[in-house]
């Protein structure tokens, strides 16, 4: 019961990691976009 608690755990904060990436990579792609925009004549 424990492991299986441990483990449940782990595989609960490594989904939170891939989300907080994800959101990340979400507010950054727009920026790098208008970068990408600004610098294109």
């Amino acid at each position: 019961m424990d492991l299986e608690a441990e483990g449940y755990i782990g595989h609960n904060s490594i989904i939170r990691l891939q989300n907080i990436y994800i959101l990340r990579a979400w507010l950054f792609i727009p920026e790098i976009l208008a970068r990408e925009l600004r610098e294109k004549p």
